[in-house]
């Protein structure tokens, strides 16, 4: 598999095709996958709050899977594992997300955090932070 903008070493092991993708915590990132570990502790974060969202997770990746649609690789250009996850956080169940994105056409943007002084501006192009 190819992943946008990650520099990762592709290899055979043992029989098993295996892939090593670094990623790094602290200081200036280098790549895209420096996020990864910020990105994990905030899914933690958010199950540690609501342990049931895991189910509604692997539920909403599994329907991904079979709809063709899950997974980040530049040839298949699908929801991300990550993304997946924040669907799943932000509308709190599988169900939801689906009502949500049977409404969606063209761009949606998502604010779980309430980061936006408009909540209905994160759906446009043009948006203003909270400062």
């Amino acid at each position: 598999m190819d992943y946008a903008e990650h520099p990762y070493v592709k290899g055979s092991y043992g029989g098993y095709d295996v892939e090593i993708v670094p990623c790094f915590k602290g200081g200036e990132m280098r790549s895209s996958v420096d996020r990864t570990p910020l990105h994990l502790a905030y899914v933690n974060k958010k199950l540690a709050k609501s342990p049931k969202l895991s189910d509604e997770i692997r539920l909403l990746k599994q329907f991904m899977k079979g709809a063709n649609v899950y997974g980040a690789e530049a040839k298949f250009e699908g929801f991300s594992g990550y993304l997946t996850e924040v669907l799943a956080i932000h509308y709190k169940s599988f169900t939801s997300v689906l009502q949500a994105a049977s409404k969606w056409s063209g761009v949606a943007a998502l604010d779980p955090e309430g980061q936006w002084e408009d909540p209905s501006a994160s759906n446009t192009s043009s948006q203003t932070r909270r400062s």
